[in-house]
């Protein structure tokens, strides 16, 4: 790649993680001009997280991605599942982290949490950019300055290019450069909360399950924690501080109660989780996003599910100020919508018992404000009609035409008639609307009337 190249571009994304390859996702399906820079010249093949959550599997079946991310993972439930150990897991129990079962996610939404390894996800992500015309991925780029001009930013590679864009998303990381050169600090934790040691291996351990399936496991009798990270390869977190590879190879032996299993151990790591929020989400036209905004420990799984979300929420509404569709008052309510997530997040991370939580609360903190799921005639849900622009949900007497009407200057509006059952569960009776963002929270429910567009922040 030549120096001193200068590109423009409406967003440029710093970070290739969740949260970047999320907020690209989505502005590239926008039809935004995207330009995303990863530090790393390659993917990271660290499994990291392995659960994605309700909400945030609904967004990757809004990409149409579902089946291809579930094919990465197994078909399990996000419980945890203590037993002795793994050979004898027949008599084990069940145990909430916050995640709904399959049969409970149904009752709420179209889809359900997934157990699939981090890297394997964010290469599905990867492949899904690559059909999109109006994103760029550059990888081995890292940034050392960010400024902002009063009408976009301007960002200083370390080997001396500059990149310009309208906006940027700092999505770099915990450690990032871009919250760093915009001078926004962070409360919380740096030296950590959490620390142990994570070995990857990989072993039959499915077989030795059984017909067993969840998402973790606590073994008992040799404590420790273990979790499928696709195929045959796992992440062992044992309970005593164990780095050298023989001592974990007999380790997961004894917690799997197969003396002569085939162990492999690919690589092991001191974890020194920590915990914190940014004091503001944003300076000027560069916003920040993922870790780099919220970073959290491992308990309770939300780190990768909160990053991804919150570059959803952001990405969209920079589209719709980009389109003309909003103005950019829009822009505030990213931080105003997504900072109490983030409190709660961060909050739930740093509790000792913050891994075991019952369903309903942390569901509700997934899910957020969108609109209900129901099941339409045709099998498919009400979360399926949301479009990029407005989506009006009208009961069958509504009045279609005059929910057609386009405020000028607004997004567009896309009319679903909903039969009288859809309607009636929802709460609009038969000549009632409903009017809601393309994340799918309601801004306006009229009955006998007109719903008419509001300002996207309302």
């Amino acid at each position: 790649m030549r120096h001193h190249v200068h590109w423009k571009y409406d967003v440029l994304v710093v970070g290739g993680g969740a949260a970047g390859l999320a907020a690209a996702v989505t502005l590239g399906r926008h039809g935004i001009d995207t330009l995303v820079v990863e530090k790393r010249p390659a993917p990271s093949t660290w499994p990291r997280a392995t659960v994605i959550s309700t909400r945030a599997m609904e967004h990757v079946r809004a990409w149409g991605l579902e089946a291809e991310v579930r094919a990465e993972g197994p078909d399990a439930d996000v419980w945890l599942w203590e037993c002795a150990s793994l050979a004898s897991a027949d008599d084990g129990r069940a145990v909430a982290v916050g995640y709904p079962t399959r049969e409970q996610a149904a009752r709420v939404s179209p889809t359900a949490p997934a157990v699939v390894a981090q890297d394997r996800f964010e290469a599905v992500l990867r492949r899904h950019l690559t059909t999109l015309p109006t994103v760029r991925v550059v990888s081995g780029v890292e940034i050392a300055d960010v400024a902002s001009t009063g009408d976009g930013v301007v960002a200083t590679t370390a080997d001396g290019r500059t990149l310009r864009a309208r906006y940027l998303v700092g999505a770099d990381g915990a450690h990032s450069a871009v919250r760093r050169a915009v001078g926004i600090g962070v409360r919380g934790d740096e030296e950590g909360v959490l620390t142990g040691t994570h070995a990857v291996v990989r072993a039959p351990l499915a077989e030795v399950l059984g017909e067993v399936r969840f998402g973790l496991y606590w073994v008992t009798d040799t404590p420790g924690l273990y979790l499928p990270a696709g195929g045959d390869r796992w992440i062992v977190a044992p309970d005593e501080d164990l780095e050298d590879p023989d001592a974990i190879v007999a380790g997961v032996r004894r917690g799997a109660g197969d003396p002569h299993l085939d162990v492999r151990v690919e690589s092991v790591r001191r974890v020194r989780a920590a915990a914190h929020l940014a004091e503001s989400f944003r300076a000027g036209d560069v916003f920040l996003a993922g870790d780099a905004v919220h970073r959290v420990t491992p308990r309770g799984g939300t780190g990768m599910n909160t990053a991804l979300q919150s570059g959803v929420d952001l990405a969209w509404k920079l589209a719709w100020v980009l389109r003309g569709w909003a103005g950019p008052e829009l822009l505030d309510t990213y931080e105003a919508e997504r900072r109490p997530v983030a409190e709660h997040v961060v909050a739930r991370s740093t509790d000792p018992d913050g891994s075991r939580r019952d369903v309903a609360t942390e569901l509700a903190v997934d899910l957020g404000a969108r609109l209900p799921h129901v099941v339409l005639p045709d099998g498919s849900s009400t979360l399926d009609l949301l479009g990029p622009g407005w989506t009006v949900l009208a009961g069958p007497r509504a009045d279609a035409a005059g929910l057609a009407v386009v405020r000028s200057g607004s997004a567009p509006v896309a009319v679903h008639t909903l039969d009288t059952r859809a309607a009636r569960t929802l709460g609009l009776g038969a000549d009632g609307t409903l009017l809601a963002r393309p994340d799918g929270v309601p801004v306006a429910r009229c009955s006998g009337a007109v719903a008419t567009p509001r300002p996207a922040a309302a």
